[in-house]
């Protein structure tokens, strides 16, 4: 298990150093699996996003959040001390991704939803990469 952390580490290393435009995941590496989750709902507690109460302990989703007639619904993927982050968007108020009314967070220089997800992963602590 462990050599196959290693071995995603470093091929994301090779792949995502830094942001490139249709970015859609950001992937935080944390020191360890126990602090994973810990780590990434005091992050979005800290941005003042709702949990939604999810049964998985693997997946955290979030409420729809305004953030000036935008609506974001975040999610929150852990594997071990790996949390990938992933969002989505809509100018109308929604209740979970999946609909066909969702757009998926990407980066690209003028968005305004991708800080959201940028925020909430700077405020892990944890390493950043990216992905599509």
């Amino acid at each position: 298990m462990k050599k196959i952390y290693t071995l995603l580490l470093v091929l994301s290393c090779f792949t995502s150093y830094s942001q490139s435009k249709d970015d859609r995941t950001i992937i935080i590496s944390v020191s360890d699996s126990a602090s994973a989750r810990s780590a990434i709902l005091r992050s979005l507690m800290k941005n003042e996003l709702l949990i939604k109460d999810v049964e998985s302990r693997d997946t955290i989703i979030t409420y729809a959040a305004d953030i000036g007639k935008t609506y974001v619904v975040v999610v929150a993927s852990i594997s071990g001390s790996v949390i990938q982050l992933t969002g989505y968007y809509n100018h109308k108020k929604f209740d979970y991704p999946g609909s066909k009314n969702y757009i998926a967070i990407r980066y690209y220089s003028a968005s305004k939803t991708w800080p959201v997800l940028q925020r909430i992963a700077n405020d892990t602590g944890g390493s950043i990469t990216y992905g599509k």
